[in-house]
């Protein structure tokens, strides 16, 4: 999946000049039977995004102006998960680690071990001594006329032990010492008709076990529904240690005559949150390469899906309810301080998207005079209201404009608290507090008594 690719391209600014020499450069493909001209070229024509309650429709009409797009069958690599490793030194390296992946790679019954990942060129790597070549060339990715990206991958796999393994892209950089490989783990190729068009929609996770939130729920071609193909998820782990998630889906295009326009229109349901759909044709003129395009410049949509989330805090063996109405990705636990008066949670967001949040607090766990709200460092301006028993404060932020998932702390505090003590209890020591000043003003009045 060719948003993975990306992000690193992303994280890593040197990396995007890399890509703008790429963008000038035209190398001829290394494989001297790959045809080079005969292909299909498919451009943008129309995009439509809207909201509904809970989800989002995405059209897309998209125009072959290339050559004919024959039938046939084009393989796609479904990996357990997708790791990437960082690498750097002298001589360039990194490592796969079982430790961050609870499962075992070589297939030896052990879920520790470290795998040393060589660098050798921009094709391939050497991993626990064993050579691994990329299905993805930087020479044999095409930019077409402003309209598209086509690479020509090949059909690369490599073991280790009784595991089968693929490596995705290569790259790494001399002047800046900097590079990265990665990987798809117990990888295996699976046929699918060709052309078709696939469509990853991302989401940031927690971890390798994070579950898919989002889902298409149809899907008309040219105004037909039309069933998937096939459909998985795959959780990824960045080259920086971040967990994602993807859920993938493979429709059918048939035979794409040159000439011929094509609508597709997605429903998409999901839990509010913040995703990243990945738009990439793909088609083979035989069996062993893999074209794959990216039609700019919207092969990549960020959207949000808006909803209301349910967390409960526990405090003093009490659960307080808290609800967020929001279009961002919020995380499992809300946490309360009360010593701080304070309710803080994580929320992610795609970078140029703006988000919101209304939060409904009860009052008997925090109260204002003021509120105070902050966004990472940043104090937030907000709207409150109450009915009396609850407060509901509504706020929103645009993220700066960036290509990935930014995940920010925020933070409510007040000025009340709920007491440490309950009211029982409160009672019960209101009661003993008035028995023994009782007792010792009586004992105090019997020795007055006697003295006298």
């Amino acid at each position: 999946m060719d948003n993975k690719i990306f992000w690193f391209t992303i994280h890593v600014s040197v990396l995007l000049v890399c890509l703008a020499c790429e963008l000038g450069i035209l190398i001829k493909p290394s494989f001297g039977d790959i045809p080079t001209t005969d292909i299909p070229l498919f451009e943008l024509l129309d995009k439509e995004v809207t909201q509904f309650d809970g989800g989002v429709n995405v059209t897309l009409t998209l125009r072959n102006y290339g050559n004919n797009a024959t039938s046939g069958s084009v393989w796609i690599p479904w990996e357990k998960v997708w790791y990437g490793t960082p690498l750097s030194g002298v001589p360039p390296s990194g490592n796969i680690t079982e430790a961050l992946l609870p499962f075992d790679i070589n297939g030896d019954g052990d879920t520790s071990d470290v795998f040393t990942v060589s660098y050798v060129d921009n094709k391939t790597v050497e991993v626990d001594g064993v050579t691994a070549n990329s299905m993805f060339i930087p020479e044999q990715r095409i930019y077409y006329e402003g309209k598209g990206i086509y690479d020509v991958l090949e059909k690369n796999s490599f073991k280790l032990g009784s595991e089968n393994h693929t490596v995705t892209r290569v790259r790494y950089l001399p002047e800046y010492d900097m590079g990265y490989a990665g990987f798809g783990l117990e990888s295996f190729f699976r046929d699918h008709q060709s052309p078709n068009i696939e469509f990853n929609i991302d989401q940031k996770g927690t971890s390798i076990n994070s579950t898919s939130a989002v889902e298409i729920i149809s899907m008309e071609l040219n105004g037909t529904l039309t069933s998937y193909e096939f459909n998985w998820t795959e959780p990824w782990l960045d080259f920086d240690g971040q967990w994602y998630f993807s859920t993938v889906y493979v429709y059918s295009l048939g035979f794409l005559n040159s000439g011929t326009v094509f609508t597709v229109r997605l429903s998409i349901r999901g839990e509010p949150g913040s995703y990243l759909l990945t738009t990439i044709l793909n088609w083979a003129p035989d069996n062993l390469h893999r074209y794959r395009y990216f039609v700019l410049p919207d092969y990549e949509i960020p959207f949000a899906l808006t909803g209301t989330t349910h967390r409960d805090i526990r405090f003093e063996g009490d659960t307080y309810p808290i609800e967020i109405l929001t279009n961002s990705t919020i995380s499992p636990i809300i946490a309360f301080n009360s010593t701080a008066k304070e309710i803080s949670f994580n929320a992610t967001g795609y970078g140029g998207l703006t988000f919101f949040w209304n939060i409904t607090i009860p009052q008997n766990l925090l109260r204002d005079n003021p509120w105070k709200v902050t966004l990472g460092d940043t104090p937030i301006a907000f709207i409150p209201a109450t009915n009396g028993t609850h407060t509901f404060l509504y706020f929103n932020y645009t993220y700066p404009q960036t290509y990935w998932f930014e995940t920010s702390r925020i933070s409510i505090k007040g000025t009340w608290v709920i007491p440490e003590f309950s009211p029982a209890l409160m009672l019960l020591l209101f009661i003993t507090t008035t028995l023994l000043a009782t007792t010792v003003y009586k004992r105090k009045r019997v020795i007055i008594q006697v003295r006298s």
